[in-house]
């Protein structure tokens, strides 16, 4: 199901075909989005998040700098912190990717980057 052995293509949509199924365009809506396309789209949504996040820290440090009297040394050590932090986390993810899959890792760290988004202003 999904793919073509003649032509050694695959449609797309043997990613929700069961073993025995026969599933032909004929059967699917012309709505229909593969569970492939959908993941890559999560993915990108979950990327583009944690980029925005990632870059806005340095423009926000300005106003945030002004509002509660950080001196250069302040900013500097917090902008250090994240990066820090945010470079030596990829070393155990890479780990835990490999060890447990990317699905699972993937998805205790976009629940972990919620949890501290909403704990730490």
């Amino acid at each position: 199901p999904g793919y073509d052995s003649e032509k050694g293509e695959t449609s797309g949509l043997g990613v929700l075909a069961e073993k025995g199924d026969s599933i032909t365009n004929a059967n699917v809506p012309r709505w229909y989005i593969s569970r492939r396309w959908v993941i890559v789209s999560l993915l990108l949504v979950c990327t583009t998040i944690t980029y925005v996040n990632r870059v806005s820290l340095p423009i926000a440090i300005v106003s945030m700098a002004k509002e509660f009297g950080w001196t250069k040394t302040e900013q500097g050590l917090l902008l250090a912190s994240f990066f820090y932090g945010y470079t030596i986390s990829n070393f155990p993810g890479g780990w835990m990717a490999n060890r447990f899959g990317g699905r699972p890792v993937l998805a205790c760290a976009v629940f972990g980057w919620a949890c501290a988004t909403l704990l730490f202003p």
